[in-house]
């Protein structure tokens, strides 16, 4: 037992804390023996603070164990106090010390106005060996291990501090007591570290179960303490609890160590409880110099119940120190082991939850948190599973332990929190890389096969959507495929891009060569001309017809250079609508003549007075001029016999567009 260092948050209650019982080890009567002793474990540690002290573990505090710091506006900077208070009818041994003070002149101010002394009620300071009787002065008055005052002993108003006490930077020393208990008196000591820096820590105690009968102090080390209780087996009975403890640093004094399986759900079992056993219901181990002892229960073994050691009861394991009558020490018992469980199935992770914390449209996108089980004995690993929603809602157990190691990333126990990032190359259940997609999680405890043979896994976790940068479509190809003249020469093709899932429409748009350059995503976002295509997983191809219409709203026709874009639209799984790159340019040819039948056609010929047009059947229409460049220079309704249009035109090739008879009819004419 060593001082612990400074922990002033700490403050513990006692009164309902029976004789430090989760903590320390206590005894009972066997045989002859008379001390009852306590070892704390862990030192209690008292740090500006009190904590109470139950030495009988009656409920009912009988010293309380003190460090104050005081501070006052009249005095100077603080007063320590490190007592021990008797409580009730108790008793500590102190002697009186007295402190000189001195001073000169009429004090302005001084301690018990005028006193020449200060008078400490002091606990002696014992070494090991001290034999405590009635020789020592015990009073129910406040005692003194350390304690420093300040006051005013000068005219001047100046201050001078006042110590007694010797416990101040001492270890292993003794207190002596008087404790009163079952109507009797009995004489007993606490083990003590003390210093201003540290404050109060408590090591051990005893006191003499015979009334008024002297005590020797003693500094013993009977402790022992677990460093495993497992479940070891797989048969499911008592053969698979393993224990294993160290052995008591005086253990001459030991004659037998019985180690006991007790339900975790009996919190008040003591050392008669223990003591009282028959012998089916501990294993009994004879002390032979060991550093530590390990061993496991029999097939058949029982517990303190006498009920036979089972799978799926919580328990907890204690070791009673059958004590020889040479030592005068009643039997010991050790402080509970950790929790185990004998189980044929390993617990489930808990807590599981998934995010989607990065934009690559893989699996690093996702981070996995979850915590360790409650018990996480026999778990081998943890198998952590992705699978795509879809996927997810009809996967199990069998599922899952059927995976290849590329399917699972696999994760060692011994946290209590986990969190981690996947492997880009890790694939889902399905063997399918990780894409912009919907996803689950599943966490897969593998049992070691020596103490556990059947794995556990936790229900889905929640739904992430993995996303990235939506897919830019490249390779658009613009053709010419008809000689019409319009929208429905035009024809578009191009190949779906990688991770389609991240786009939720094409828009397709024709832009003339004049738009071409300072076409981009804000214009294109702005203009509602366009083709407008849903993803189906194939290639796009497009056709256009008479009404097709460019960007800026123009009917297409012939002469005018084009280019085609696609602007991707993002879907939940894309990141921005993207805007692709222009396709190559294309001329629609000059249109060839649309004729109905011969009887229709429109006559058309040059002459020196202009453009003569005749229509056949009386009928009417409307005539247009084109410059080869596509540029419209006259229009005029025809009447239904030979019209003529004065033109000024320079010389040249033109085309002529004529709308008759519900036909538009084309043709080349010289000026």
């Amino acid at each position: 037992m060593k001082p612990k260092s400074k922990q002033s948050e700490r403050k513990l209650t006692l009164q309902n804390y029976s004789a430090f019982s989760a903590a320390f080890l206590t005894m009972a009567a066997s045989g002859s023996a008379q001390i009852v002793y306590t070892d704390v474990d862990p030192d209690l540690q008292v740090y500006i603070d009190d904590i109470g002290l139950d030495m009988d573990g009656n409920g009912t505090n009988d010293f309380k164990l003190v460090f104050l710091s005081e501070s006052f506006a009249s005095f100077a900077p603080n007063e320590l106090k490190l007592r021990i208070n008797p409580l009730g009818d108790n008793q500590v041994a102190y002697s009186i010390q007295n402190v000189p003070v001195t001073y000169s002149g009429t004090p302005w101010y001084t301690y018990n106005a005028g006193a020449t002394q200060i008078m400490f009620t002091n606990i002696p300071l014992l070494n090991e060996g001290a034999v405590i009787d009635e020789a020592f002065n015990f009073q129910s008055d406040l005692a003194v291990l350390y304690e420093k005052l300040f006051f005013y002993i000068y005219s001047s108003s100046n201050i001078e501090p006042i110590a007694g006490g010797l416990w101040n930077g001492t270890t292993n020393h003794f207190a002596a007591v008087h404790f009163y208990t079952d109507g009797a008196y009995h004489y007993g000591w606490l083990r003590l570290n003390v210093s201003v820096e540290e404050g109060i820590t408590l090591l051990d105690y005893a006191y003499e179960l015979t009334p008024e009968t002297p005590i020797t102090t003693a500094i013993k080390n009977y402790s022992t303490s677990w460093f495993s209780v497992a479940d070891a087996g797989i048969s499911e009975t008592a053969a698979d609890l393993n224990f294993n403890f160290s052995a008591a640093g005086d253990e001459v004094d030991i004659d037998e160590y019985r180690v006991v399986c007790v339900k975790s759900d009996i919190t008040d079992f003591n050392v008669d409880d223990a003591n009282s056993l028959s012998s089916d219901r501990y294993i009994s181990i004879i002390p032979d110099g060991s550093a530590d002892y390990a061993g496991n229960f029999i097939s058949g073994g029982l517990d303190s119940d006498g009920d036979a050691i089972v799978a799926g009861q919580e328990y907890q394991l204690y070791v009673l120190n059958v004590m020889s009558a040479a030592s005068n020490y009643l039997n010991i018992l050790s402080q509970a082991s950790m929790p185990v469980i004998l189980v044929d199935t390993v617990a489930a992770a808990i807590d599981l939850s998934i995010a989607d914390v990065f934009n690559n449209g893989d699996a690093t996108d996702i981070r996995v948190n979850f915590s360790a089980p409650a018990i996480e004995q026999g778990i081998m690993e943890y198998r952590v599973i992705i699978a795509q929603k879809d996927d997810a809602d009809i996967f199990t157990i069998d599922n899952a332990l059927a995976l290849d190691a590329t399917r699972y990333t696999t994760v060692l126990p011994g946290l209590e929190a986990y969190e981690l990032f996947l492997s880009e190359t890790i694939l889902d259940v399905a063997g399918n890389v990780i894409v912009p997609d919907k996803y689950k999680v599943f966490i897969l405890s593998i049992p070691d096969g020596t103490s556990v043979v059947n794995a556990q896994m936790t229900e889905a976790s929640n739904i992430v959507s993995l996303e990235q940068a939506t897919s830019q479509v490249a390779g658009i190809v613009l053709e010419d495929i008809s000689d019409i003249g319009n929208g429905e020469d035009i024809k578009i093709s191009f190949p779906i891009p990688a991770f389609e899932q991240t786009i939720t429409s094409y828009r397709v748009f024709l832009v003339d060569f004049a738009t071409a350059f300072s076409f981009n995503l804000d214009a294109a976002l702005a203009t509602t001309n366009y083709f407008e295509v849903t993803p189906a997983g194939t290639d796009i191809i497009l056709n256009g017809d008479a009404t097709t219409r460019d960007s800026q709203g123009n009917l297409i026709t012939w002469g005018v250079p084009y280019y085609a874009y696609v602007l991707s639209m993002a879907s939940d799984y894309g990141i921005g609508d993207t805007l692709s790159v222009p396709s190559n340019q294309i001329i629609l040819n000059f249109p060839v003549e649309i004729a109905n039948n011969n009887l229709n056609t429109p006559v058309i010929f040059s002459a020196i007075d202009g453009i003569h047009v005749a229509l056949n059947n009386n009928d009417s229409g409307i005539f247009e001029l084109y410059n080869t460049a596509g540029q419209l220079i006259t229009t005029t309704k025809l009447q239904t016999s030979t019209t003529i249009i004065p033109t000024t035109q320079p010389t040249g090739i033109y085309i002529t567009r004529i709308f008759t008879s519900g036909k538009w009819y084309y043709s080349k004419i010289q000026l």
